[in-house]
């Protein structure tokens, strides 16, 4: 990355395409890891955590379309970020977990809708 996409995208926008990548991919492999570890242990995995790895897989690719400039990533982001608010309801995110996710997405749509005119 050259200083001059940097300063295009902004200190914000960058800062939180990386730490909400990294946090995705963390998420990512939690979920690979519990998935293996209840099928080791012959335990039923059922539908839930390949959806939520699929996902995952699908926010990683957003995140790629968004550093490319894409404005489908943002869209994807945004049904990818609406599903899995709420499936964190459903399942009972603590609050401080949900409140800071909530703060990242928000700031990341705000960098975001700062530089609309920049995505094609």
């Amino acid at each position: 990355m050259s200083s001059t996409e940097t300063r295009r995208r902004g200190g914000a926008l960058t800062t939180l395409l990386v730490v909400l990548t990294l946090a995705q991919v963390i998420t990512l492999v939690l979920l690979l890891d519990a998935w293996r570890s209840a099928a080791s242990h012959g335990a039923s995995v059922g539908a839930l955590p390949a959806f939520g790895v699929l996902l995952s897989l699908l926010a990683l690719t957003a995140y790629a379309g968004v550093w490319a400039w894409r404005r489908w990533g943002v869209v994807v982001i945004g049904v990818v970020a609406a599903v899995g608010l709420v499936t964190d309801l459903a399942f009972g995110l603590p609050p401080l977990a949900l409140l800071i996710r909530v703060a990242l997405l928000a700031g990341f749509f705000a960098a975001v809708g700062a530089r609309w005119d920049q995505f094609r």
